[in-house]
């Protein structure tokens, strides 16, 4: 064998080990792979699932086949989110979940922020990994109010934030101001959850529906003129005509509104009825304009209303409303509060389609043309009020939280509309403490802590049920510690908010937490109870999730394998928001 042969082999084989040690190295200080274990934060980050396909509507859609909740078992159906039709899964093969990368944060740089998507120890058995979204920081009271996150900064004595519950008992707290935590756009985006496609059109087989489709959008006033509905089947709106037709969506069938997840087992869950309803709400479309012509989209939260009007001459505006207990509207659109105006060059021309939205989400009324926002509201605009939203979202007075009204108008004009698509945001539940079966056995070791700390303080504070923390009637003071910033405290929340078991509902603590003070040192005192129930400790997180590398796989069209999902869809490897 000659010499540069030799020379070549030895240098192959060093560029192997070099690449093995590069990828340990990597692994244990900078960058590892999970494979996601639940459905917590479903549809975004799927477990183990089957990929159903509807037979009516033709919509494809992920059914998780793990359960967070422990109580029940396996379900064989499951229930398209855009047509409602039941299907049986069973016939459907198993996926794997989601495989992500996840940036390992150093111990001394944690730079962790609000709605990142986080991998951490299980704090109950602190074996698992689990991962969820982040949505509160220590140094801030937090409490979920009608499926939005409220925050309450707290100063210290020195102005920096609680430090531990000592500090806690003589800080000063205002609990009526509050701050609704918004998420940022790319966060925001991500998080959007279908309600109706229009462009997959029920068929409206009685095989497999029980009772027949009743469409979501039909003529308001019953009008013959103005709208067309049938072309394409359905999946065009066609507008022609001078006078202002409206087009409502889902009028009677409330229950589209509600804060369900059709990924879990198609039944009510943990939400109350007619409490849990959602209007934060996407609405878009996809614009063919002529020359001339107008429209307008609209939406509701609670007593206020929206709309976006776009005309043909590249005009936009962004309109408000109030309306009374039973949906009825105070004033005309024409004598509504302008609340912005622009005009986009160039975004309405004859043929050319044009993406137009109405969106709202965290009390924030948005407009969007081509994917940028264009108007916005303002908090002196248009700001929550805190106590007012709960009384609504109150079980007892489930009642009155108005459903929201989505519409669309055509002002004058002639033109199509493609695409169009509704959806809703996330919504925070708020259920009670998760409370395992045999909770009254102070032998099990990850109930001690709950039993012999908490247990006292929420039967002396409430009757009955135990609300979760961090919900309205149990908000959550998470703790910021200067000396030891490694048992700084976090909340973390799954998207999959009715199926997920998180900071809302735990009350089992591993043993081998740092459960109590080993410190005798001002503001520290030895053995006395340090860990918080609901919290995830800054020495548990391992690292931020940032890329999906390995999607849930497809299946290999062999004899043998074809069953078997082992190849990842490439088109759905993404950035995680």
């Amino acid at each position: 064998m000659k010499h540069n042969e030799l020379s070549s082999i030895r240098d192959t084989i060093q560029s192997i080990w070099v690449a093995i040690i590069l990828a340990f190295v990597l692994r244990a200080f900078m960058v590892e792979a999970f494979e996601i274990p639940t459905g917590s934060m479903a549809p975004q980050l799927m477990g183990r699932h089957t990929l159903v396909t509807c037979p009516d509507c033709g919509y494809a859609f992920p059914r998780g086949l793990d359960s967070e909740r422990k109580d029940r078992g396996p379900d064989p159906y499951a229930a398209c989110p855009n047509c409602g039709v039941w299907i049986n899964r069973e016939s459907h093969p198993a996926r794997g979940g989601d495989r992500v990368l996840v940036f390992k944060l150093p111990r001394a740089m944690r730079d962790v922020q609000r709605w990142d998507v986080v991998v951490f120890k299980d704090v109950q058995e602190n074996r698992e990994n689990f991962i969820k979204r982040l949505v509160g920081l220590p140094g801030e009271v937090l409490r979920i109010v009608h499926g939005d996150v409220f925050v309450h900064r707290i100063a210290d004595r020195n102005g920096d934030g609680i430090r531990d519950r000592a500090d806690l008992d003589a800080a000063p707290i205002d609990l009526t101001d509050w701050k609704i935590a918004r998420k940022p756009a790319d966060t925001q985006a991500a998080m959007w959850q279908l309600l109706f496609d229009n462009d997959y059109q029920p068929a409206n087989n009685s095989r497999v529906r029980q009772e027949p489709w009743e469409p979501l959008w039909a003529r308001a006033d019953g009008a013959a003129d103005g709208w067309d509905l049938t072309v394409n089947h359905g999946r065009v709106f066609r507008y022609d005509g001078d006078a202002p037709r409206e087009l409502h969506f889902a009028r009677g069938q409330e229950r589209i509104f509600e804060a369900t997840n059709s990924y879990n087992t198609p039944e009510r869950g943990s939400f109350v009825v007619n409490a849990d309803i959602c209007s934060d709400l996407r609405l878009e479309t996809m614009i063919v304009p002529t020359e001339t012509g107008a429209l307008r989209l609209t939406t509701s939260h609670f007593d206020h209303q929206f709309a976006a009007e776009f005309s043909f001459d590249g005009r936009v505006r962004l309109l408000h409303r109030t309306m009374d207990g039973q949906g009825r509207p105070f004033q005309s659109w024409e004598e509504a509060e302008v609340w912005g105006q622009t005009v986009v060059d160039g975004a309405f021309r004859e043929g050319e389609p044009v993406t137009v939205a109405l969106t709202h989400a965290d009390w924030r009324a948005t407009v969007w043309v081509n994917a940028a926002p264009v108007l916005v509201s303002r908090d002196d605009q248009y700001s929550p009020d805190i106590e007012d939203i709960a009384m609504m979202a109150a079980a007892e007075q489930a009642q009155a939280v108005p459903v929201p009204q989505v519409g669309i108008t055509g002002l004058h004009g002639r033109f199509d509309l493609w695409h169009t698509r509704v959806f809703r945001d996330v919504f925070y539940t708020s259920p009670d403490l998760l409370l395992p079966r045999g909770a009254e056995n102070a032998d099990d070791p990850t109930l001690k802590y709950f039993l012999q700390n908490e247990q006292k303080q929420l039967a002396a504070q409430f009757s009955g049920r135990w609300p979760g923390w961090g919900t309205y009637a149990n908000p959550i003071t998470l703790r910021r510690f200067e000396q030891r910033p490694d048992y700084d405290e976090f909340f973390m929340l799954g998207d999959n908010s009715p199926q997920s078991a998180d900071s809302r509902r735990w009350v089992q603590a591993a043993p081998t937490l740092r459960l109590y003070d080993v410190y005798d040192e001002p503001l520290y005192e030895y053995g006395r109870p340090l860990y918080r129930m609901g919290t995830v400790p800054r020495y548990q997180l391992i690292g931020k999730a940032f890329f999906v590398y390995w999607p849930a796989g497809s299946r290999v069209p062999l004899p043998g394998l074809n069953r078997l999902p082992i190849v990842p869809h490439v088109g759905k490897m993404r950035r995680i928001e």
